[in-house]
């Protein structure tokens, strides 16, 4: 069965609530879903968490300070993903925190790092209000013939600069 994806133009409005309780269907779908799959989730505060799924690989993703200049991550949230077993970033590979997963059943531990970075790290969720995100999902099928590290890098969305109001093309998540 094809998982439903919203298309990356066309992102669905939803609770930061409703996507963590969400989230263990979403990634066990796209892990499901055997071909590359892409899913972002952006907070207000111009903070996201990422994943790509394709064949049996799920990478879940966390802003870094590369992509944050105002409000940076805290010395302390940073021992804390690294802590709760998430990848620093690195200049040459991947710009963000990050966690791979190779099995369907390492899906639950995946879910709870995510909720844990979501809620304790970027402190969403955590406020009296209701807090919404974006999240879209699509397929990047116009890189089906590179590599998968290849794809990942060519398929990263810009985003500094982005809530200034211009975008800058030196920058990618």
């Amino acid at each position: 069965m094809d998982m439903q994806l919203t298309g990356y133009d066309s992102p669905v409005t939803t609770t930061v609530t409703s996507f963590l309780a969400n989230l263990p269907e979403l990634l066990g779908s796209m892990f499901a879903q055997g071909s590359r799959v892409l899913c972002i989730a952006d907070f207000a505060d111009f903070r996201y968490v990422q994943f790509w799924a394709e064949g049996n690989t799920l990478v879940a993703e966390v802003i870094s300070n590369m992509h944050l200049d105002e409000k940076p991550l805290t010395v302390q949230q940073e021992q804390m993903l690294v802590a709760d077993g998430w990848n620093p970033p690195t200049l040459e590979g991947t710009p963000n925190y990050w966690i791979e997963v190779g099995s369907r059943a390492q899906i639950p531990e995946l879910t709870r790092r995510v909720q844990r970075a979501v809620l304790d790290v970027l402190g969403q969720g955590r406020t009296p209000e209701l807090l919404t995100c974006e999240v879209k999902t699509w397929n990047p099928g116009n890189i089906a013939y590179l590599s998968r590290d290849e794809a990942r890098a060519q398929s990263r969305v810009r985003l500094q600069g982005e809530h200034h109001g211009h975008e800058d093309e030196g920058s990618d998540r």
